[in-house]
């Protein structure tokens, strides 16, 4: 379902997910943000890459992030939820991100998971 913003002449949309988001699912969308569902356990390669996202909000549901899922968006701080166990590379690559926080549940990080793009960044690891 979607409806315009007629004030912001923003598109809003709503997609029903599963367990799961593809790879490229939502790749070169313009997409300011996005709310992930509850059911969604894995974020898929590529999933959100080259988009506006100014937020993500991910569930405690999901338990890995795809390589490159958020590249190239303008994300300022993630948290990581105490569900995910795996980052794939590059996953918030080239974004405005100046804070991480990463639970203790993070068994692996890929490479360049929060490079490029970073002035300065505090990450902050749950322990």
């Amino acid at each position: 379902m979607s409806k315009i913003n007629k004030k912001k002449n923003i598109k809003q949309f709503e997609e029903i997910v599963k367990d799961e988001i593809d790879d490229y699912a939502y790749q070169d969308r313009n997409l300011l943000w996005v709310t992930i569902p509850n059911s969604v356990t894995s974020i898929g390669n590529f999933a959100f890459k080259n988009n506006k996202l100014t937020s993500v909000t991910i569930p405690n549901s999901v338990k890995s992030i795809g390589k490159e899922a958020f590249m190239d968006n303008a994300l300022k701080s993630v948290i990581i939820p105490n569900s995910v166990t795996s980052i794939g590379d590059y996953s918030f690559s080239s974004n405005k991100l100046t804070s991480v926080t990463i639970p203790n549940s993070v068994k692996s990080i890929g490479r360049d998971a929060f490079d490029e793009g970073v002035e300065k960044i505090l990450i902050y690891y749950i322990i």
